[in-house]
């Protein structure tokens, strides 16, 4: 099948990087999907807000958005305890942690995230937020 393409588009390898630092974002778009390793997950889109700055107070630049998958379940730790990705999220955009949340309500929340650089499966470079905490 043939069909029409822009040719000037960059190739997804093309994506800048983050520079390591702590961002101020807004979450702009939560959606539920399942890992590969079947357990549920969130997807979570965050959009930098102005005045983006490295940890030394040098203005950076936050190149388009940044997609975080959050694990549903807590994990165990290497020290036999639990962990929930989840739940430092959810606590960083000011709601209270309870039995039952919705998702929804994660919408347009603003929260700091120190975001990292890492190497993925492949040894390619990639950023991953590391770890959530409230917006001040």
């Amino acid at each position: 099948m043939r069909i029409q393409v822009n040719a000037e588009v960059q190739s997804a390898s093309g994506f800048p990087l983050w520079a390591e630092a702590t961002y101020l974002l807004r979450i702009t778009e939560v959606e539920q999907t399942t890992a590969s390793t079947g357990k549920a997950q969130l997807k979570v889109r965050l959009t930098p807000i102005n005045n983006v700055q490295d940890d030394s107070g040098v203005p950076l630049s936050a190149p388009g958005t940044l997609m975080d998958w959050v694990t549903v379940d807590p994990i165990q730790t290497k020290g036999g305890g639990t962990v929930s990705f989840l739940r430092g999220l959810w606590e960083a955009a000011g709601l209270t942690w309870n039995a039952e949340i919705d998702t929804d309500d994660l919408m347009g929340k603003e929260v700091s995230a120190r975001v990292a650089i890492e190497k993925d499966q492949r040894g390619n470079d990639r950023n991953r937020v590391k770890r959530y905490v409230k917006a001040s």
